[in-house]
């Protein structure tokens, strides 16, 4: 992940013009806006490298917080952003008194970690600056010791080397947790939309619990919680072993999925409600992390890819060990389950995120473009959980009748709770396409809040 704190030395022409252009657009903002007071956001980077891909993704958190916390105070005129090699700034003009303003944004500048390196200023409408000291506040420390900070910088207590691994160790420190965060949170949405999507034939459900006695949509709910720390774990393990070769990581996830599973049973009472969800989400959160490490651009094409070369190993499993519904299967049809799924990249998975898309651009509501893509994996998918329950030839007489029902125009609102009553009252519950919809979920919701930086 170094690299991601590498970038083109900044020149002391190019500081100084940063300098000069900053301090001319504060005067012309004060003096154009008629504002309260100015807010000045960038970024204090030790060392000669002012920008490369973790400085420039900090720098717009710290002005999607400042806009946010002086929204709130319904206080923002007018923002500016200058984007120069020396350096990003984001100027606010706010209806604020300065010093409330100034009180708000040393909250954010104290906030611990990275938010150290965030340098607000406020200034009062005269162009002078108000001071921690103007609200009651105690001045910066310096990052490496307990004094505070401008003496340590008149004084050059610290080199400029100690500095710049300090920074560059907040900064991997930041991302790390932010990614690892925002993937597990995408893995838990998609678990919680999947369960929330309605009519689902034989599963659970905002209507019934399907063909299901020992669970309803708030064990879901349960387990779903219970699992958050699994996948941002997993997307931290990938965040921070990057190089290890794809076809070894399955075995270091896991223990990991072991331990996950203890949680649901725990959260749920002994029951599985999620347990191939564990499987696949997990190597996807793993996945994405190790994508993110290397500051690779959001492709859901690249993840599964990469998702499928994790999960290879796991086909070698089905001929040993303890037998399990998905080794009964593959024992006596041949049928690879959710482990081929995820061994191929999830390729139909991908598949059904471009016909999630189209459905979505067609006007449908993401809860029945959900319920369409649900119908499509039960009418292709090799769902072991009904071979467990009723068998393959029940399989593929499943199949048949799903693609009836997606023939023409498709099925109605009725046909799918028709199905729904069937599956019902036969016992019928395809848990596997369940969890092939979360992986679609996941592909959705993970590339769209990469993409908006969310």
């Amino acid at each position: 992940m170094s690299s991601l704190t590498q970038g083109r030395e900044t020149t002391l022409e190019e500081m100084l013009a940063l300098r000069e252009e900053r301090a001319a657009r504060q005067r012309r903002m004060l003096a154009e806006s008629g504002c309260a007071s100015l807010v000045c956001l960038s970024l204090n980077m030790a060392g000669p490298v002012k920008r490369h891909f973790l400085a420039d993704a900090l720098f717009e958190e710290g002005r999607r917080q400042t806009a946010d916390v002086l929204t709130a105070l319904g206080a923002v005129l007018d923002e500016r952003v200058t984007d120069r090699p020396a350096g990003q700034t984001a100027f606010f003009a706010v209806d604020q008194p300065a010093e409330l303003v100034k009180v708000r944004m040393t909250a954010l500048e104290d906030q611990g970690g990275a938010s150290r390196l965030w340098d607000i200023d406020v200034l009062r409408p005269d162009g002078t600056k108000v001071s921690r000291g103007d609200v009651g506040q105690e001045g910066r420390r310096c990052f490496l010791c307990t004094q505070p900070a401008a003496l340590c910088a008149r004084s050059r207590a610290h080199s400029v080397e100690e500095l710049k691994a300090y920074t560059d160790r907040l900064l991997l420190d930041w991302y790390v947790a932010r990614q690892a965060g925002r993937i597990g949170a995408a893995a838990q949405r998609a678990l919680l939309y999947e369960v929330s999507v309605t009519p689902k034939p034989g599963l659970v459900d905002r209507n019934n619990s399907g063909a299901h006695r020992d669970m309803d949509f708030f064990t879901f709910l349960d387990s779903t919680c219970a699992l958050g720390g699994y996948f941002r774990a997993c997307a931290r393990w990938g965040l921070t072993h990057p190089e290890t070769p794809a076809r070894q990581v399955l075995a270091e996830l896991q223990t990991m999925g072991m331990c996950a599973e203890g949680e649901m049973y725990r959260a749920t009472g002994g029951v599985n409600t999620h347990k191939g969800a564990i499987f696949s989400l997990g190597i996807l959160c793993a996945a994405a992390g190790m994508l993110a490490a290397a500051g690779q651009a959001p492709s859901d094409d690249a993840l599964g890819a990469l998702a499928g070369e994790i999960a290879a190993p796991a086909l070698g499993g089905l001929g040993a060990g303890a037998e399990t519904a998905g080794q009964a299967a593959f024992r006596a049809h041949g049928l690879t389950g959710a482990r081929g799924e995820a061994a191929s990249g999830f390729r139909r998975e991908r598949e059904e995120l471009t016909a999630l898309r189209a459905l979505l651009a067609e006007g449908r509501s993401l809860n029945d473009a959900l319920a369409l893509v649900l119908l499509r994996l039960i009418a292709r998918a090799e769902d072991t959980n009904i071979v467990k329950r009723r068998g393959r030839e029940r399989l593929d007489q499943v199949h048949r009748e799903a693609e009836e029902l997606l023939a023409g125009e498709g099925p109605s609102w009725e046909d799918l709770l028709r199905l729904d009553e069937s599956f019902i009252r036969e016992g019928l519950s395809p848990g596997g396409c369940a969890d092939l919809l979360a992986v679609v979920c996941f592909f959705f919701f993970w590339e769209e809040q990469e993409k908006a930086g969310a």
